[in-house]
């Protein structure tokens, strides 16, 4: 995760990522949580 989230800030892009473990979701800058897929309120920025 180090190495992907390195590359892609070295190279100015978005990694979107899909994961339901909260170790892998904790490297992110921003988290959408969804329902059934409904975006869920208590997006973090």
């Amino acid at each position: 995760m180090s190495a992907l989230l390195g590359a892609a800030r070295a190279s100015r892009t978005t990694v979107v990522l899909v994961t339901h473990d909260n170790r892998v979701a904790a490297y992110a800058d921003r988290e959408i949580a969804l329902h059934d897929g409904a975006v869920l309120a208590g997006i973090n920025q």
